[in-house]
């Protein structure tokens, strides 16, 4: 299933924003955390970097980073940010050789208008949990 499309109306990704947020778990993790990983994305005019840090759980030493490169054609528009990041941050966590029971994103989870932030859509897209840090 396409999750994002490269450009989008913002009526269509409101609809799609509704039918993600009821996708969106609140439970208590499951099983034991040893790797969390951080998640954030910078821009440069129109080229995006999104980044990824795994660190272990509790020691919180480095394990592995990856960032990636793209072209951002979707503008910054507030409660849409989602569709801005998540391509950026959805390709570095694909580069991740560890992967983590746990990712922080730089972004609102549930706390969003229509209850599915940068952080929630992300841990949807990605089905890993997530917090969002905004």
């Amino acid at each position: 299933m396409a999750i994002l499309r490269r450009s989008i109306d913002l009526e269509a990704a409101r609809a799609l924003q509704e039918e993600l947020a009821q996708r969106v778990r609140i439970e208590p993790l499951k099983g034991k955390v040893e790797l969390v990983a951080g998640l954030d994305a910078a821009y440069l005019d129109s080229t995006g970097i999104g980044a990824a840090v795994v660190m272990s759980w509790p020691d919180m030493e480095m394990v592995e980073e990856r960032w990636v490169e793209a072209e951002v054609s979707f503008p910054y528009i507030p409660g849409y940010l989602s569709f801005r990041e998540v391509p950026l941050l959805e390709k570095a966590f694909l580069e991740l050789r560890h992967r983590p029971q746990l990712i922080f994103v730089d972004g609102q989870g549930i706390a969003h208008p229509r209850g599915i932030g940068l952080a929630s859509h992300l841990g949807v897209v990605l089905d890993c949990p997530s917090i969002g840090c905004a």
